[in-house]
């Protein structure tokens, strides 16, 4: 168990990462595992599918990162993080979702942002491992989540044309302004 933070930085930082989140969470609504599994861009993106990325992300940086180089196990176990098959539900990984996500943002939060931290090679970018600090490895978490919550957005407005951020303020219960109705 960790000790949280009075350090402003760290909570602020904790914060706009689960923003993120949130925001990638909101990608899901309503829809059904098939849905989740479709791939409606060129890519082999799906939103089950980064849902299950995220997960895997905010485990690692919960259980403290890793360190040295990444072998073929664990290359593969990082591609296999994007899949989303018949053998995964929505449900099921959302559930897993908020699990590490909320042992991350206990990390987060128990940390200080000056402390040294291993950062992960990173090889499919040409990246090795190096020493940073938290305050680097929080930015660089920020910066995957919202990436692929931009991503999660994108795929699903091609699924069925809603729109991310009215998904997110509807789940807030805010009123959605509709420059159509009089």
């Amino acid at each position: 168990m960790y000790a949280p933070t009075t350090d402003p930085e760290i909570q602020m930082l904790a914060a706009y990462a689960d923003s993120q989140v949130d925001a990638l969470r909101a990608s899901a609504a309503d829809l059904t595992d098939d849905q989740a599994r479709e791939r409606p861009a060129r890519s082999e993106l799906c939103l089950g599918g980064l849902m299950r990325h995220v997960t895997y992300v905010l485990r690692q940086h919960a259980e403290g990162g890793r360190s040295g180089e990444i072998d073929e196990a664990g290359y593969h176990a990082f591609m296999d993080s994007f899949a989303f098959d018949d053998q995964h539900t929505l449900s099921g990984v959302l559930a897993e979702l908020d699990h590490w996500r909320a042992a991350c943002r206990e990390r987060s939060l128990a940390s200080d942002p000056d402390e040294e931290s291993m950062q992960p090679p990173a090889p499919w970018d040409g990246l090795p491992a190096m020493m940073g600090t938290r305050r680097y490895e929080m930015l660089h978490l920020i910066e995957e989540l919202a990436r692929h919550a931009g991503h999660a957005d994108i795929i699903r407005e091609q699924l069925d044309g809603e729109l991310v951020p009215n998904l997110e303020a509807r789940a807030a219960g805010r009123e959605i302004w509709d420059p159509t109705a009089s």
